[in-house]
């Protein structure tokens, strides 16, 4: 087919052609994306929130305990199911920030979740005063206010 020495020339312009554009492309950095950064906890507590909330209809029950020392727990009983959650929590600027966080399922299995941060309010209405944040139910996400549910203190 090819001579011998035309198919070693041909191989060798190839390769003095193609080997600059692997080179130059090697020597060219990829930038590392900069990751968008988590707000951090501030380490404080709003005192107000400190207690034992709780949200119930006719079949399932919601209840947070959020203590001095800035740990939490949460607590879901839907029917004859369960679970919750654990970890710690500070506040600030209207914001819970939910950190070493453990879901727990109704036999006690844990599973550790990243950090989240939901939005929370105080508020009263006709039955009293009440405590507006999402329930746990969406480890994972960070949620604002307006997935919030009225939270009474116990």
């Amino acid at each position: 087919m090819f001579k011998k020495g035309l198919s070693i020339a041909l191989v060798l312009v190839l390769t003095l052609a193609i080997f600059p554009v692997f080179a130059s492309a090697a020597a060219t950095p990829t930038p590392t994306p900069t990751p968008t950064p988590t707000p951090q906890p501030s380490g404080n507590i709003d005192s107000k929130l400190v207690g034992h909330w709780q949200h119930w209809a006719s079949n399932y029950f919601y209840d947070y305990f959020f203590y001095a020392d800035g740990s939490f727990e949460y607590f879901r009983r839907l029917g004859s199911g369960g679970g919750g959650a654990d970890g710690k929590y500070s506040t600030s600027n209207g914001k819970i920030y939910f950190t070493n966080l453990n879901a727990i399922d109704a036999v006690g299995n844990r599973t550790s979740y990243n950090d989240l941060v939901f939005e929370y309010e105080f508020g009263s209405d006709d039955v009293g005063g009440y405590l507006l944040v999402c329930h746990l139910n969406y480890l994972g996400e960070n949620r604002d206010i307006s997935s919030g549910i009225k939270f009474r203190k116990q």
